[in-house]
């Protein structure tokens, strides 16, 4: 177990370190979780979201790839599908969610 000691400016912030960042593999714009737990503050990468979105790509590639829809059908889906996605990244307070954004 290793520890940090950092200072926390006026606005409340603190500097990750380096270390940190590189051992939970956190690259600049990361969602970090944080959890109070009774002995402190539990802080890791947040990776739940983008289990959904990956979740939710592998559907659309799936309704594509499949062909047994009807265009109509097809088209609808993926409609509500990007929805989903859209409302994923709204509730997670993360702007854009298109790949094409990245």
């Amino acid at each position: 177990m290793e520890g940090f000691i950092r200072k926390i400016d006026k606005l409340g912030r603190i500097c990750l370190p380096m270390e940190f960042r590189r051992r939970e593999k956190l690259s600049t714009n990361d969602q970090v979780e944080m959890i109070v737990t009774d002995d402190g503050l539990l802080m890791r990468k947040y990776e739940g979201a983008d289990k959904l979105v990956a979740a939710i790509k592998r559907i659309k590639v799936a309704v594509i790839e499949d062909g047994r829809l009807c265009g109509r059908t097809e088209e609808k889906l993926l409609e509500q599908l990007d929805s989903i996605e859209a409302d994923m990244f709204k509730a997670a307070g993360i702007e854009g969610g298109n790949e094409d954004d990245t």
